[in-house]
């Protein structure tokens, strides 16, 4: 199975298999992918922007909740 790196993150998995090959463990397949638009303004994709997003949503479900229920 591949671990999927971004052009920014790449560093971070070729030195996890750095350590890898240093504990004489197999080392990982290593696939890079370009970063994917998050919105219209340019923002790269990423999961602290999608838990944020998520988060926002769940508020203002409980919210629209809370509204039809008058409280």
């Amino acid at each position: 199975m591949p671990f999927i790196f971004s052009k920014e993150t790449l560093n971070g998995g070729l030195s996890v298999n750095q350590k890898r090959e240093g504990k004489e463990l197999p080392l990982l397949k290593v696939e890079v992918v370009d970063l994917l638009s998050g919105d219209t303004e340019g923002e790269k994709l990423s999961s602290s922007a999608l838990r944020k997003l998520e988060a926002v949503q769940a508020e203002q479900q409980k919210a629209t909740i809370a509204n039809q229920k008058g409280v």
